[in-house]
C-alpha cells in the first residue's frame, strides 16, 4: 500500500482488528466497505446507504389529535406522567405492541480472502490514506512483502480489491462472497436475517460470481432485496470458478471489482453512487435491472487496472477531502526522524509501537498518538488526525442519503437505536462540518431524503396534533411516520424537529447564495414546518404561547420523572429562529407579505428566555419545571448552537446565564461514568465557543480526541476505556461534530460578519486552517496565526461588504499589505476601536479576488507580510 507520506494525510496502525468495529472503513456515499482480518486472509463487510432489513411495516401516527384538550389539561394540571401513558395507550389500541423500532441498518455480505502464510508474519500494519479513501494492510513473512489494498469507487460504484505479494507468481488463494452468517465471523447474530430472507440464490455469469438475496417480508417502505458482483482477475496466473467466488493460482497480482445494488418493488433498480464532487450516479439508480446479466455487463465494462481506477476515484473523492486543513504543528510529533527503527507489532500481540517504518517516511501509530492523550490533552498530531479522520468518514458515508447513526458501515444485525436516523440531535452533528469545510453538495442527501418523506411528515402532524403542515419525527429509516415512543421515551411530544430541519435548509442558502435552492426547495419546506408551528402553539392566560406537550431530548425536569412537559427552551429556540429566518426571507424576497406580519406577530407572544435555580439558562420556560443538569443532552443550549439567538446575544446576563449551562454540563460530563454520548459533549464546545469560552471548547475537544476513538479513527457514542469508559459503540455523531466544533473555535459567522479566532485557545500558540466556507458566501481561504500575529486571505464570489471580527488583543491592521488606522480607509474598509475590545475592519471584497488582512497583537510587531 503506498502509505501516507510525511506531506500526506492518513495514518496507520498495528492494532488488529478484532471486531468489526475496529475494521478500516472506505464507501463513497452509497457502498460502505469495513477492511479487517491479519495475515494471510482479508474479511470486508459490506453495506449499502438504502439496506434497511425490512422487520417492522410502518403502522398510521396514534390519533393523538382527537384526545389532545384531554392530554393538554393533564399537563397544565402536572400530570406529566399520565399525558405520557395516555399517548400509549393509543397506541395500544391501534396495535403498536410497545415501544416499535424502525428498520434496522444491517449489512449485505462478507468478501473473503484466504492464501497462504509462509512462515511467522511479522510487521503486520494496517493503514488509511484519507486523499484517496484507501484502506489497506501489510506484513511479511519468509518470503517477502505483501500488500492488499481497497477503495470504493465515486466514479463507478464498486469496491476495487488488490491483492500483490513478494514476486512474481506469488499470490495464491481464494475469493469469496457470502451472505451473512455464512461461515464463522464477525458478523453476530443471523437469525433475524434469516427470518425475512425468502432466497438467497447464487449467480455466474460470463467470468462474474454474485448472487441475489430477496425478502419475504419486504413492505411497502423497504427495499425488496439486494444483489451482489464479484469479478476476479488474476494478472499473470489463472482463476477457477468455485462455489462462492474464485480461487486464484500464480498470480503476480490479483484485481477483484465488487458491486452492490438493492432492489426495489417495481422500479427494477438499484441504488446508484452517491450525489457529491461528481460520482457517476445520481443517487436515484444505476440504471441496472433486478437480473444479473446487466451488473454482470457494468463489472465487465471496467477495466482491470487498479491503478486507472483509483485515479478516477481518488480525484473526486480528494477534491472533497482537501478543501479543508488543519495544521496545529502536529506533523512533528506524528512523525519519526527518517530512519528511525521500525517496531511494528506482531499480529499476536498486537502491541502498539512507538514509530513505524514505512516507505518514505516514519509514522507514529495512531495508538501511540491515543495513548499521547490520555494524561487529558490531546497532542496536536492527534487533533489534526481526528479532524481529518472525522472529515474523511462523514464524506465517504454522504451519497444519496445523509450518513445514519454508524455512517454507511455496519457489521451486526442488532445495531445500537437500528443505526438509523436519530433526528434529535445525532444526525444533525454528523452534518455539522459540511458547509463550513466547504462540501456544502453532501447536504443535498439529507434534504432529499426529508422531501422525500414529506407526505408522512404531513400525516404526523394532522394524526397526532391535528395540524397543517409537516412534523419531522426524532428518528426514522425506511419511512418518516413516528411509530417510536412509549410511556418513558415520549417522542410522539418532541416537535423541534421541522424546525431543526428548516435551520439547516436556511444555513445552505446562507453559506451557498443558490436562489434556486431557497426558492424552490428552502422556502417551501420552511413554510410548511412554519404552518405546523402557527396550529400547534396554544395561548396561556396572558396571551403567551405555549408548547404543550414539549419535551426537552431526552431529559427530565428535576423535579419530574417525566420527559412528558411543557415549554422546553429547545421547543421555544428552533421556533423563534424558524420565523426570524422567515420573516427575513419575506422582506428580502417580498414573498409571504401577509404571513410575514403573523410570523413577526407570533415571535413577539414567544417566551422569553429564562433563568433557572442555579443562575443558569432554563431548559424549561415554565415556573412548575426546574432544571436537570445532570444528563448527556443539552438541548436548552440549541439557541447558541448556530447563531447566537439575537436575544440572548444582547443581554448580558443572559449570556453568564448560559456560560453558567455550560459549566454546569460540563461539571458533570467531568465526572467518572459519564461519559456516554459523544455528541453531547461536542455541543458543549460548540456552545463554548461562541461564548467565548476557549478553555471550555479546548477541554471538550481534549476529551473528545482522547476518549472516543479508536485506534482505526472511527469514532464512538460512548467513551471507551478508561475511567467511565466502555465498549463505546461504532457511531460518526462526532465524525462531523469534532472538526465543526474546531471550525467554531477558529472561524466564526454571520452573514456579513466574518469572527477569527473567537475561541482559540493559548494552547494551540500557532497554526494554520484552510477553505473555512463563512454564512454570505464568504470563503476564508487561509488563516494562520502565531506570537504577536494572525494574518487571513478572504475570498467571495461576489461583491460583499464583510465585518471583520478580530481578536480582542488587535492593535494594528494591515488590509492588502495598506496599514490601516482606527478610523480610516474611507468607504471600503476601516477599523473601529473600542477602547481595547475587539477591533473591527469593515472591507469589501470584488467578486473572486482575495483580500489578505494582516493584525498585530500586543506584543507583536508590524512586519513584511510573509509569502
Amino acid at each position: 500500500m503506498a502509505w501516507p507520506s510525511v506531506d500526506g494525510r492518513g495514518f496507520v496502525t498495528a492494532t488488529r482488528a478484532g471486531h468489526w468495529e475496529e475494521s478500516l472503513v472506505s464507501g463513497n456515499g452509497c457502498m460502505g466497505a469495513l477492511f479487517g482480518g491479519g495475515p494471510g486472509e482479508v474479511l470486508i463487510t459490506f453495506s449499502h446507504e438504502r439496506l434497511f432489513l425490512p422487520t417492522t411495516p410502518a403502522l398510521p401516527p396514534i390519533d393523538m389529535a382527537r384526545h389532545l384538550g384531554r392530554l393538554r389539561a393533564m399537563m397544565r394540571a402536572g400530570r406529566y406522567q399520565e399525558a405520557a401513558d395516555l399517548a400509549v395507550s393509543l397506541a395500544e389500541e391501534r396495535g403498536y405492541g410497545g415501544l416499535r423500532w424502525t428498520d434496522p441498518f444491517v449489512p449485505a455480505f462478507d468478501l473473503r480472502v484466504s492464501g497462504p502464510v509462509h512462515g511467522q508474519p511479522s510487521g503486520y500494519l494496517r493503514g488509511t490514506d484519507f486523499e484517496t479513501g484507501e484502506v489497506g494492510a501489510t506484513w511479511q513473512d519468509e518470503r517477502g512483502d505483501w500488500w492488499h489494498r481497497l477503495f470504493v469507487s465515486r466514479a463507478d460504484d464498486v469496491a476495487v480489491l488488490r491483492l500483490v505479494g513478494p514476486g512474481r507468481g506469488s499470490v495464491d488463494g481464494a475469493v469469496g462472497i457470502f451472505a451473512p452468517p455464512g461461515p464463522p465471523g464477525s458478523n453476530d447474530a443471523g437469525g433475524e436475517y434469516l427470518s425475512v430472507l425468502a432466497e438467497c440464490q447464487r449467480q455466474h455469469l460470463d467470468g462474474v460470481a454474485g448472487f441475489r438475496a430477496i425478502f419475504r417480508r419486504a413492505h411497502d417502505r423497504s427495499v425488496v432485496g439486494y444483489q451482489v458482483a464479484l469479478r476476479v482477475v488474476a494478472h499473470g496466473g489463472r482463476t477457477v470458478r468455485g462455489p462462492e467466488g474464485f480461487t486464484v493460482a500464480g498470480a503476480d497480482e490479483v484485481v477483484a471489482i465488487i458491486g452492490l445494488e438493492v432492489l426495489t418493488e417495481g422500479t427494477g433498480t438499484g441504488g446508484g453512487a452517491g450525489t457529491g464532487g461528481g460520482g457517476a450516479g445520481s443517487g436515484t439508480g444505476t440504471g441496472a435491472g433486478t437480473t444479473f446479466p446487466p451488473m454482470a455487463a457494468r463489472l465487465n465494462a471496467l477495466e482491470n487496472d487498479y491503478a486507472g481506477l483509483l485515479a478516477r476515484h481518488a480525484a473526486i473523492h480528494g477534491g472533497l477531502f482537501r478543501r479543508a486543513h488543519l495544521d496545529l504543528g502536529g506533523q512533528a510529533m506524528s512523525t519519526a526522524a527518517p530512519g528511525a527503527p521500525a517496531n511494528a507489532s506482531t499480529p499476536e500481540t498486537g502491541s502498539a509501537p512507538e514509530t513505524v517504518s514505512v516507505p518514505g517516511t516514519v509514522l507514529v501509530p495512531s495508538e501511540e498518538l491515543l495513548e499521547r492523550a490520555r494524561s487529558g490533552v490531546a497532542p496536536a498530531a492527534l487533533v489534526e488526525k481526528v479532524f481529518d479522520a472525522g472529515r474523511y468518514a462523514i464524506i465517504s458515508s454522504c451519497g444519496a442519503l445523509p450518513p445514519n447513526l454508524q455512517g454507511v458501515w455496519t457489521g451486526t444485525y442488532a445495531p445500537p437505536w437500528s443505526g438509523d436516523y436519530t433526528h434529535n440531535g445525532n444526525l444533525q452533528t454528523a452534518l455539522a462540518a459540511l458547509l463550513s469545510t466547504g462540501t456544502p453538495e453532501l447536504l443535498l442527501g439529507y434534504f432529499s431524503y426529508l422531501e422525500s418523506m414529506l407526505a408522512d411528515f404531513r400525516e404526523n402532524s394532522r394524526s397526532l396534533f391535528g395540524c397543517r403542515g409537516c412534523y419531522v419525527p426524532s428518528r426514522f429509516s425506511t419511512h418518516g411516520l413516528q411509530n417510536h415512543f412509549n410511556e418513558t421515551w415520549c417522542h410522539e411530544f418532541w416537535t423541534a424537529g421541522g424546525g431543526w430541519a428548516a435551520r439547516l435548509f436556511y444555513d445552505y442558502w446562507q453559506y451557498t447564495g443558490d436562489e434556486d435552492f431557497l426558492v424552490q426547495r428552502a422556502l417551501p419546506f420552511m413554510v410548511e414546518v412554519a404552518d405546523f408551528y402557527e396550529d400547534f402553539l396554544v395561548e396561556d392566560a396572558t396571551g403567551s404561547l405555549v408548547f404543550v406537550p414539549s419535551v426537552s431530548p431526552e431529559n427530565n425536569p428535576g423535579n419530574s420523572a417525566s420527559q412528558a412537559t411543557i415549554n422546553a427552551t429547545m421547543d421555544i429556540a428552533v421556533v423563534k429562529d424558524l420565523f426570524r429566518n422567515l420573516v427575513s426571507l419575506s422582506k428580502a424576497l417580498g414573498t409571504h407579505v401577509e404571513r410575514a406580519l403573523r410570523w413577526e406577530a407570533l415571535l413577539r407572544r414567544l417566551p422569553a428566555y429564562t433563568v433557572d435555580g442555579d443562575d443558569a439558562l432554563a431548559e424549561w420556560i415554565y415556573p412548575a419545571l426546574h432544571s436537570n443538569q445532570a444528563h448527556r443532552h443539552a438541548s436548552h443550549l440549541y439557541p447558541l448552537l448556530y447563531e447566537v439567538d439575537p436575544e440572548i446575544a444582547c443581554d448580558k446576563a443572559m449570556l453568564r446565564a448560559c456560560r453558567r449551562a455550560v459549566e454546569l454540563r460540563m461539571r458533570w460530563r467531568r465526572q467518572p461514568g459519564n461519559g456516554e454520548m459523544a455528541f453531547g459533549l461536542a455541543w458543549l464546545g460548540i456552545v463554548a465557543a461562541h461564548l467565548g469560552m476557549a478553555d471550555v471548547a479546548l477541554e471538550t475537544v481534549n476529551m473528545l480526541a482522547a476518549r472516543y476513538w479508536r485506534p482505526s479513527l472511527v469514532s464512538s457514542h460512548d467513551a471507551l476505556g478508561g475511567a467511565g469508559g466502555g465498549e463505546g459503540l461504532f457511531n460518526v455523531d462526532i465524525c462531523g461534530g469534532l472538526p465543526a466544533l474546531i471550525v467554531e473555535m477558529l472561524v466564526q459567522s454571520s452573514v456579513g460578519t466574518v469572527r477569527l479566532l473567537p475561541a482559540c485557545p493559548a494552547e494551540w500558540e500557532s497554526g494554520r486552517i484552510e477553505g473555512i466556507a463563512c454564512r454570505g458566501q464568504v470563503l476564508v481561504e487561509r488563516l494562520s496565526w502565531g506570537p504577536g500575529r494572525v494574518a487571513a486571505v478572504l475570498r467571495s464570489p461576489k461583491e460583499t461588504s464583510l465585518t471583520l471580527v478580530l481578536p480582542a488583543t488587535s492593535r494594528v491592521v494591515r488590509v492588502d499589505g495598506q496599514l490601516v488606522s482606527p478610523g480610516g480607509g474611507g468607504n471600503t474598509r476601516r477599523v473601529e476601536s473600542a477602547g481595547g475590545s475587539d477591533q473591527r475592519v469593515l472591507l469589501r471584497l470584488a467578486a473572486m479576488t482575495a483580500t489578505t488582512v494582516e493584525t498585530w497583537l500586543e506584543g507583536g510587531e508590524p512586519r513584511v507580510a510573509e509569502g
